[in-house]
């Protein structure tokens, strides 16, 4: 798992350089298509497409941070990285930034919240673990015995309740072969199936949500469910909506986050 987390961040970061130097290097062209006849606001447009091109890769990186905090359950921290990011950094600068250089200073402020933000993080975790961060797993301090094999875990895309179903009945044999007793296998299973009707019935006008599953046997026989999908909000682990079905009772530990348009919730057995 290690290894595909590093996978991830990789290709992450790759995407967002590569964005961002279209950015920078067309901003010319792209601030043309909107406005041609007022050289002035054309001006500040390149300005302000060359500033937030320039807080991409760091948006990116503080981003996967936050997600792995909250995949290895350290929500608080997660989510003080998301509100710092969308609120306290970047007010704070364009306040400051705003009133020592005007416009110019506002549209740099995007850029360089999210650059100061990582600088936070880093140093943070730099002195938390008293040592230089040379890689992505020490940044965002990954548990020593963190992840499961990769034959501990099973995931698939889930479109129908049918689909659902299904899958349930595949993990609840896989979860078996794990050495899982068969009482909670049917719990995993239940799980699935009651928390993807909700997801899938609440979306049910959005043609194009994307749902997956992910299911992890840990070494201590914990079984974990991961859920995400990118449609509208929905808190699945509203005690109110959770009570009315069989996952409340089941379940050991419900979380939800949202992060940047998608719902994710994880499920501990």
């Amino acid at each position: 798992m290690v290894s595909g987390m590093k996978e991830m961040f990789h290709q992450t970061m790759i995407w967002s350089i590569g964005s961002a130097l279209v950015f920078i290097i067309f901003a010319h062209p792209i601030a043309f298509m909107f406005i041609k006849d007022e050289p002035e606001v054309m001006s500040q447009s390149i300005y302000a497409i060359i500033w937030y091109a320039i807080g991409v890769p760091f948006m990116a990186l503080n981003q996967c941070v936050a997600s792995f905090l909250q995949a290895t359950k350290r929500i608080n921290a997660s989510q003080l990285i998301l509100v710092a990011e969308r609120f306290l950094v970047l007010v704070v600068l364009v306040y400051l930034l705003g009133y020592l250089l005007g416009e110019k200073g506002v549209f740099m402020a995007y850029g360089l919240s999210e650059a100061l933000l990582t600088l936070i993080i880093y140093v943070v975790v730099c002195a938390k673990e008293k040592k230089l961060i040379t890689k992505f797993e020490d940044l965002v301090v990954l548990p020593a015995d963190f992840g499961v094999a990769d034959d501990h875990y099973i995931y698939d895309g889930i479109q129908s309740v049918e689909k659902a179903v299904t899958f349930s009945n595949i993990v609840r044999q896989f979860c078996i072969s794990k050495g899982v007793d068969s009482e909670k296998a049917d719990h995993v299973a239940l799980c699935i199936r009651e928390l993807s009707e909700l997801s899938l019935n609440h979306n049910l006008s959005e043609q194009d949500t994307s749902h997956t599953v992910r299911v992890f046997v840990e070494k201590d026989g914990r079984v974990v469910i991961r859920l995400r999908d990118d449609g509208s909000t929905l808190n699945l682990a509203d005690r109110q909506r959770l009570n009315e079905g069989q996952v409340g009772a089941v379940a050991k530990e419900i979380n939800y986050h949202a992060s940047y348009g998608m719902n994710n919730t994880m499920v501990i057995l």
